[in-house]
């Protein structure tokens, strides 16, 4: 029998039993019953970590031995260094960024390969992210190219860039009515998001803060007889932006 440390090394339950037929499929005797006791166990994952003890009986039901020392089982991870921080827009765009897959099992003799979203990149221990674009941004892992299915936990790149396409749209229209409502809505692509907004009503070569905070301004009377324009201006850790100005007219005008 072989038992692991979680149950009674004398009275099991074992992983492996001689005398039943249906153990385990992870677990594999390929030893003989003369010197040889070796466990062979498949697919070993965490679970499997710890102490294990071997325990023959001979057909003198007395004699019966267990080596208490066991075999203590160590389970490492593949994982992945980084040279800087990767968080949610940590790395802006344009920067450089190295991903090192360390394996503590061998000192670093396996052949590596790399993927980006399960997708295959290269080969080597090292993979190097020149010229971060958003394009880059995923979930990047490692794998040992003779252990198949031995694969890092992912280290998520995010590419930080400043905000773009930043625009207004109207609802229900930019015809204005004296009496009723109009909101304004500014939308905006950054990573990290928009931090803050600002509303600007062009008084001519001037602009006129009119709103704060919020990516949504409501213009009601306060839309001049010969109507008005209107932009936002978004900002986020990288930088900021304008949209270009929406005109509201009023109906009639």
């Amino acid at each position: 029998m072989w038992g692991h440390e979680r149950s009674n090394i004398y009275r099991g339950p074992f992983v492996f039993d001689s005398k039943f037929s249906e153990t385990p499929s992870k677990f594999q005797y390929v030893g003989d019953k003369h010197q040889n006791c070796s466990l062979k166990i498949h697919r070993v994952d965490h679970n499997d970590k710890g102490r294990y003890t071997f325990r023959f009986i001979l057909h003198a039901k007395r004699n019966k031995f267990t080596g208490t020392g066991g075999s203590t089982l160590h389970v490492t991870d593949l994982h992945i260094s980084v040279s800087k921080p990767v968080g949610k827009g940590q790395i802006k765009e344009g920067e450089s960024v190295s991903l090192t897959c360390i394996n503590s099992c061998d000192g670093g003799s396996s052949a590596i390969s790399w993927f980006k979203d399960r997708v295959h990149m290269k080969e080597g221990r090292v993979l190097h992210l020149d010229n971060l674009s958003t394009r880059s941004s995923g979930s990047y892992t490692c794998s040992l190219n003779n252990e198949p299915g031995t694969l890092s936990s992912p280290v998520h790149v995010s590419v930080g860039y400043c905000p773009k396409d930043t625009s207004v749209s109207v609802r229900p229209s930019t015809e204005v009515d004296i009496s009723s409502n109009i909101t304004l809505t500014c939308s905006s692509d950054a990573n990290p998001p928009v931090e803050n907004y600002t509303w600007f009503a062009l008084r001519g070569s001037e602009k006129e803060a009119v709103g704060y905070e919020a990516k949504l301004l409501v213009v009601a009377t306060s839309v001049p007889a010969d109507g008005g324009e209107y932009l936002c201006s978004v900002t986020n850790k990288h930088g900021c932006q304008n949209s270009s100005p929406v005109r509201l007219n009023r109906k009639g005008q």
